[in-house]
């Protein structure tokens, strides 16, 4: 009879040691985030530090968007950004904060717009007093439909921060199925306003994560089409 032959495997070296001497440098941090804390993310800033947002439960079935940044040997005091019961609270579809090259923080969360499933809005808000105060700057669309918006990747760009987003406004027709396609949009934002907003593809998937990064020939952004 034919005798079996075991596949080699693959990670071989990695149990032989390899891993063994990457896993020795990792340290367990505590975290600054409260008790039954969520949709956390994670992003570094310009100046080096790691900055992290999540979405915490507060009294009266809220929810308080905090931040806090990482030195690399310790946590800040965490900030509120918002606390609110209109929250979209959504493990696939959350929050975020990125630091422009000024300094200036920047923060999204998804927000209710209407008793529909899928009607909500991108909110937007800065801070320039290192997260200490926030002010709310509204929309980073500009289509008042009550229709999906989300999915969004926050980038510094030279002094501000370009945001980039899913946006369901062509859809108001029928909903989140409706005869409209979803669009991927992006804004500009500035220390006193959301400008120069722009269509970039009139047909991507629905629901579908977002990345972006910074290159020396400018923003370069990574989604699901159609």
């Amino acid at each position: 009879g034919a005798e079996s032959v075991a596949a080699p495997d693959p990670f071989a070296s990695l149990r032989a040691g390899t891993f063994a001497s990457l896993s020795a440098g990792i340290e367990m941090l505590p975290s600054p985030a409260g008790p039954g804390s969520g949709e956390p993310s994670l992003i570094t800033a310009p100046d080096g530090r790691v900055l992290l947002s999540w979405l915490e439960p507060a009294p009266d079935s809220a929810f308080a968007m905090r931040v806090a940044s990482f030195d690399g040997s310790r946590w800040s005091a965490s900030s509120t950004v918002r606390t609110a019961r209109d929250f979209v609270v959504n493990w696939a579809d959350f929050p975020s904060v990125v630091q422009a090259s000024d300094g200036m923080l920047v923060a999204h969360w998804a927000e209710k717009s209407g008793a529909g499933t899928y009607a909500y809005d991108v909110l937007l808000a800065r801070s320039s007093h290192a997260g200490a105060a926030w002010e709310r700057i509204g929309r980073a669309h500009d289509g008042g439909a009550e229709t999906e918006h989300g999915f969004v990747s926050l980038l510094a760009a030279g002094r501000g921060v370009r945001a980039f987003w899913l946006d369901g406004q062509e859809t108001a027709a029928g909903g989140h199925q409706g005869a409209g396609a979803m669009t991927m949009r992006t804004a500009a934002i500035t220390r006193t306003s959301v400008e120069r907003r722009e269509l970039l593809d009139p047909r991507v998937c629905d629901c579908c994560g977002t990345s972006a990064a910074m290159t020396a020939d400018g923003p370069i952004l990574v989604y699901r089409d159609r």
